[in-house]
């Protein structure tokens, strides 16, 4: 578990340091320039319907980044009204010359992405910035801090899951409040009607799906495998790095395929591994039972 902690700490740092240096394209200088943050994969997958809302409107150009090599690493864009870069750690030394040459008119946090220093430079640049799917507690640390709240209440939009949220908002005198609800959900409607073959097993067996399971989970998973010998597995690391595979791998007695490797979504065993992203979401409607990775942690990966 430690070392798994370190292998995504350390791509972290090595991504930073080998991501090409942010720069505005020179033919976006007359258009509007938004940057949307996106923590991670799952954060963008938030983003996507924003991201094509905007892009109707082609005086728009996107920019878009990420904090976590999850996101950096596996979203590609083949839009050039698209630009991609790592977000620097919250210090000003790095932050100032980023906000000057980047030039935004707006910026939008996908989810929970409060950046002290960032938020605090955008308010004193007056650039507009704005929070979607805002889903918030009475008693929240985000709350309980004058300067911090202050940077909230100084945002162009909160745009909040639900009714609760806002009334707890509005009782600390927040007023940039609208209801968005999740764009998480806009998503998955959208995914809905999307096609994706079936998979074709050697046997119609239970299919039984493990998505986003944890490190600590794996041992678990393979009790299961060994105990319901005659069922079908699909399995979904939350970390599909080549050592974290190996170590899924190594766990399990029988043979496995990759869904990265397979033709015409034929299965030759028993255990495919999704060690691709992207795929898992389409993937959940075809198993008979599903077990989301991360409950007995902090709580389930979105589901």
């Amino acid at each position: 578990m430690a070392l798994f902690k370190y292998d995504r700490a350390w791509r972290w740092y090595q991504g930073r340091k080998s991501a090409p240096i942010v720069e505005m394209p020179t033919e976006w200088k007359s258009k509007n320039k938004i940057w949307i943050h996106a923590a991670s994969y799952g954060e963008y997958e938030m983003a996507k319907p924003i991201v094509s809302s905007l892009l109707k409107d082609d005086r728009n150009r996107i920019y878009v980044s990420f904090y976590s090599p999850s996101g950096y690493d596996n979203i590609q864009f083949s839009d050039s009204r698209i630009y991609k870069f790592y977000l620097p750690i919250d210090l000003k030394s790095g932050l100032v010359p980023l906000l000057e040459e980047l030039r935004a008119d707006k910026v939008v946090f996908i989810k929970y992405e409060f950046w002290f220093n960032l938020l605090d430079l955008l308010n004193k640049k007056d650039i507009p910035y704005y929070f979607t799917s805002i889903h918030i507690n009475r008693g929240s640390y985000l709350l309980k801090f004058g300067k911090f709240r202050n940077l909230l209440k100084s945002a162009a939009g909160l745009y909040c899951h639900n009714p609760d949220s806002i009334e707890i908002l509005k009782n600390y005198g927040f007023e940039n409040l609208k209801s968005f609800g999740d764009s998480r959900i806009n998503k998955a409607l959208e995914n809905l009607s999307t096609n994706r073959a079936r998979l074709k097993w050697k046997s119609n067996s239970t299919i039984i799906i493990f998505g986003s399971l944890l490190p600590a989970e794996i041992n678990m998973m393979v009790k299961v495998i060994e105990r319901y010998t005659d069922f079908n597995f699909l399995i979904a690391p939350h970390d599909i790095d080549k050592k974290h595979l190996e170590e899924v791998t190594s766990k399990l007695s029988s043979p496995v395929s990759f869904i990265t490797e397979i033709k015409d979504n034929k299965i030759p065993n028993k255990i495919l591994i999704i060690n691709s992203l992207g795929d898992l979401k389409y993937l959940y409607p075809q198993a008979n039972l599903a077990y989301v990775g991360g409950g007995f942690d902090k709580g389930p990966h979105s589901i």
